[in-house]
């Protein structure tokens, strides 16, 4: 399928590079055994992009808000990724928690996921969630 203008345009807009920050969330990982947090830390690098922070948090609403809102209003800020804290568990709180902080959700991002997921590790990606926003 061929890209349209618009969508041509989109790109030729898009930043090259982004400062970014990846938020852990979990009750038992720390900098040294964070391997996910690792792995996205080293694409963004590998991708020529800056990462500003990596941060492990606890699943605790009060704490993912108060660290998103922090991240937010660092204006050399472009990108947020947050893992963990995504299955189905009742402590896993950050899809719910993060939610209400967009302007705009972007939806398509989470049927992505799944499809990606599912070609890695089949029906287990379902007990996983996933989100994006702006």
């Amino acid at each position: 399928m061929q890209e349209s203008n618009s969508t041509k345009e989109h790109k030729k807009q898009a930043p090259l590079a982004v400062s970014a920050a990846i938020v852990t969330v979990s009750d038992s990982r720390t900098i040294e055994n964070d391997d996910s947090g690792k792995l996205i830390k080293s694409i963004l690098i590998k991708n020529n992009h800056e990462v500003i922070e990596h941060a492990i948090i606890k699943d605790n609403k009060k704490e993912i808000i108060d660290k998103i809102n922090g991240l937010i209003k660092n204006d050399t800020l472009n990108l947020i990724i947050t893992n963990g804290g995504t299955g189905l568990a009742k402590k896993d709180l950050t899809i719910e928690t993060i939610k209400p902080l967009f302007e705009k959700e972007i939806s398509g991002f989470a049927v992505l996921f799944q499809k990606l997921s599912y070609g890695e590790i089949g029906s287990a990606c379902m007990l996983s969630r996933a989100t994006a926003g702006i």
